[in-house]
């Protein structure tokens, strides 16, 4: 395993909630009512907020996303049937060439351009509704990986045990409630580099601890702790003392 220290890498994939005015009419005969824009359904509540405070921290480059995943999801691969929002994902094939083009390749170009050849430590910031079709996701926060790949495994298991050792009952889940190898950007980049050149993570928050804007300074804080060392040492060193 190289002891370069890994480059790091910030993303937020499902940061705004925007929707582009030229797509707001067809839009809105779609849903109905602009709320939707104010829901998880529209974006990740709270992780462009912990994705900038992670990148302030650690002096890391942040990429995030411009339009709600309700029109174009960047997290999803280009051929995914649930790429395009539900308004959009019948469109004339014109219209859905032209927002993936203008809204989904550019993030994943830029994010593919900075990684480049490695070693490199990416972590996409994500957010998780507290409840989805009725079920309670009773985790804090969780860490989605690749178990096959040594590298992220070692860093997650390095994770878990710092992050519950240093926050006093905080719950915290891999590979919850989604699977690490599920279509996602890492995923895809995965397919390109080995285990020695790129380390990818997806981080889920849950979004009840979200209050009046403002996530837990002190799973902030240590998050960041957390990132800097699995970025700065080998993985088999990174466990808590």
């Amino acid at each position: 395993m190289t002891r370069k220290p890994r480059a790091l890498l910030l993303t937020c994939e499902h940061a705004s909630a925007a929707v582009p005015d030229a797509l707001r009419e067809r839009f809105l005969a779609h849903h109905g009512d602009e709320r939707i824009l104010e829901t998880h359904r529209a974006y990740d509540i709270g992780a462009r907020s912990a994705a900038r405070f992670l990148a302030k921290a650690l002096g890391a480059p942040l990429l995030e996303t411009e339009v709600s995943r309700l029109v174009v999801d960047a997290n999803r691969h280009r051929s995914h049937p649930r790429v395009l929002g539900p308004a959009f994902s019948a469109a004339e094939p014109e219209l859905r060439e032209a927002l993936l083009t203008a809204h989904h390749d550019p993030h994943r170009a830029r994010v593919r351009e900075a990684v480049g050849k490695g070693p490199v430590l990416h972590l996409a910031v994500h957010s998780m509704t507290s409840q989805l079709e009725g079920l309670v996701r009773g985790m804090d926060m969780a860490l989605l990986y690749d178990p096959a790949r040594p590298t992220e495994r070692r860093l997650a298991d390095d994770w878990k045990h710092g992050m519950q050792q240093r926050v006093r009952g905080i719950r915290l889940r891999r590979n919850a409630p989604y699977r690490g190898v599920s279509d996602g950007l890492p995923t895809s980049i995965r397919k390109e580099l080995p285990d020695a050149r790129y380390a990818g993570f997806e981080l889920e928050l849950n979004q009840r601890a979200f209050a009046n804007g403002r996530w837990p300074r002190e799973w902030l804080d240590e998050l960041a702790a957390t990132i800097d060392r699995m970025r700065s040492a080998p993985a088999r060193r990174l466990r808590a003392r």
